[in-house]
């Protein structure tokens, strides 16, 4: 049985945000097709290299690193998975490299090093404001 669709502003709205932030949208007549295109999708991010290779959950200890990492607003949530897969710490990968974390992570340098930079980042304590007694 097919149900037909009736847009709405709210529905056009979202449509065109998505548009506009250069999201692409794929339409499909049904859960079969849906499911078709979610199972090409993910053969053509293999073929790519850009599959998810880690448990796409974290357990115990590691959920708090994982909020910490989702916290730093250059890290995905997929680059999130992999530092707490591929670190056994917060101080180890705090203590990597730039390389070291491109290398176990299997993100580009550029990412690594922008990572690097937040976490290396110092900060100066005469940004606060002064306390008035």
């Amino acid at each position: 049985a097919w149900k037909v669709f009736h847009r709405t502003k709210h529905y056009d709205g979202m449509l065109s945000a998505f548009i506009q932030a250069g999201i692409k949208v794929l339409f499909s007549a049904c859960q079969v097709e849906t499911a078709d295109l979610l199972k090409e999708l993910a053969l053509v991010e293999q073929r790519k290299n850009a599959a998810i290779r880690v448990p796409t959950e974290v357990e115990g200890p590691r959920q708090d690193a994982f909020r910490f990492y989702l916290s730093i607003p250059c890290i995905s949530y997929t680059l999130a998975l992999a530092l707490c897969h591929h670190f056994g710490s917060l101080k180890e990968m705090a203590n990597s490299t730039p390389r070291e974390m491109a290398g176990r992570t299997q993100v580009n340098q550029q990412k690594a090093e922008e990572v690097y930079r937040y976490i290396q980042y110092t900060f100066d304590t005469q940004m606060l404001p002064m306390i008035v007694t």
